[in-house]
């Protein structure tokens, strides 16, 4: 893989980890049960 590819990489997983923090600690629920399981499977969480 080359270094331009792995930099984005880096960066998306960078970008996909705050807005799982972000909506862990949001209170908006239907949000969370939006958003939570596309992001954890982007993370590989699942």
């Amino acid at each position: 893989m080359g270094q331009q590819f792995m930099g984005h990489r880096h960066n998306l997983r960078s970008v996909m980890m705050t807005l799982y923090i972000s909506l862990s600690e949001s209170k908006d629920a239907a949000q969370r049960e939006r958003l939570m399981p596309y992001v954890r499977r982007e993370l590989k969480l699942e």
